[in-house]
């Protein structure tokens, strides 16, 4: 059952990318950022070249029009581009309260719960910050 949903998540997000990417808006060219972040993306020479995500955008761009390379760039710089420039497409990106408004989302390519690791020779109080801010901070989607 899990890897129905799986698939036909994947298959709502491509079909949502090709509708997308292969409409005439996209008057000047299209870029694609994102960071280095095995095993989603994997970069070399500045260029995404690998990764799961990687394979999925690449399969969705394989069915347009468009021949784009995906840019590899620091975290904070693909973030920076994707909210300044247009016609930009910007992945893996948690979708947060804060970044709902700031983009037009297109779908999901997985789920990340974000967790805390830490040393055992940490203060007591250390530790139980950690695991409240772990308990109480919401779930993110890529």
């Amino acid at each position: 059952m899990k890897t129905m949903l799986c698939s036909l998540r994947l298959f709502v997000l491509f079909v949502a990318l090709v509708f997308i990417v292969s409409t005439s808006c996209f008057a000047s060219p299209l870029r694609v950022v994102s960071e280095h972040l095995p095993p989603h993306q994997i970069a070399a020479n500045g260029k995404l070249v690998d990764g799961i995500s990687y394979h999925i955008m690449r399969e969705v761009f394989n069915h347009t029009s468009h021949d784009v390379e995906m840019e590899a760039l620091p975290w904070a710089r693909a973030y920076r581009v994707a909210k300044e420039q247009g016609n930009t497409i910007i992945f893996n990106i948690a979708r947060t309260a804060n970044r709902e408004k700031q983009f037009k989302w297109i779908g999901k390519i997985t789920e990340v719960l974000f967790s805390n690791l830490f040393r055992c020779d940490l203060n007591f109080s250390v530790v139980v910050l950690l695991i409240l801010i772990t308990l109480l901070s919401p779930h993110c989607t890529l």
